[in-house]
Formats: structure tokens, sequence, C-alpha cells
């Protein structure tokens, strides 16, 4: 967790290397358990929480895709819902970048929060000049 990035949004590549224990879950997981003694604040937005679900029940199945909905609000995470502006703030990420609609949503909520997107998703790049990206591989 660098000292900068006080706020962050996990996106689905950060939050899945770290549940799946890929290349970067260390980072990931540093972040977890500094939001959890509050010192930083970690958000996942709903419509991420939404791919993760569904990436999960695609490659594990329903009850894989249960066990990490039961556990998901211990994680020290910050549910963040959908508003009409984030949508449109969102919808202009993806206008203007090409970036997928889901990360133009953590882009989005990134920029509204003023934090950090923690991501492994290349796609980020194409926001890099818009948004603060920590990188976790």
């Amino acid at each position: 967790m660098t000292p900068s990035a006080k706020t962050v949004v996990l996106d689905a590549s950060a939050l899945l290397a770290w549940l799946l224990v890929e290349p970067g879950h260390a980072e990931v997981r540093r972040t977890l358990l500094a939001a959890r003694k509050n010192e930083c604040r970690a958000f996942l937005n709903l419509v991420t929480l939404g791919e993760i679900v569904y990436r999960i029940e695609q490659r594990h199945g329903a009850i894989a895709s249960q066990r990490f909905l039961k556990g998901v609000d211990g994680l020290g995470l910050v549910l963040h819902g959908v508003s009409r502006d984030l949508a449109v703030s969102a919808g202009r990420f993806k206008l203007e970048t090409g970036i997928p609609y889901v990360d133009a949503y953590v882009a989005a909520t990134a920029r509204a929060l003023g934090g950090a997107i923690l991501t492994a998703d290349p796609d980020f790049r194409k926001v890099e000049n818009r948004v603060l990206i920590q990188w976790i591989r």
C-alpha cells in the first residue's frame, strides 16, 4: 500500500488475485488488512462485485460464488453503489478511453472518491493520465 493511496478502489483483477492466490495477491492482502485497521479506505463498486460473482461462478460454480458473497462483508471493503452521476461519469470514461464498461465504473468511482485504482488489469493503462493507478504486479 503506497502512502499516497489512502483511498483505493479495487477492480476485479485485484480481488480475484487475492482470492485465487495469483501474482499480486500479497499487495491486495496488505490493502485489505490496512482497510480493516482503518489505515485506509478500500472500496468495491457494486458493478465490480457483479463481475466478480460472474467470474467465480463461471470458473468454480455457484457454491464458490455464494461462499465469496457470504465473506465479502468481512474483508474491510466499503461497497460503493451506483448513482446517476457515477453512471454518467462511467459512460464518459468508456467513450473517451475505450476501456471496458465495468472498468469505466471502477475509474469513475476512483475519480469520484479521489482515490487510486488497485489493479493488475492492463486496460487501466488507458486512464493513467486521469486516475491514480496502483499496480499489484
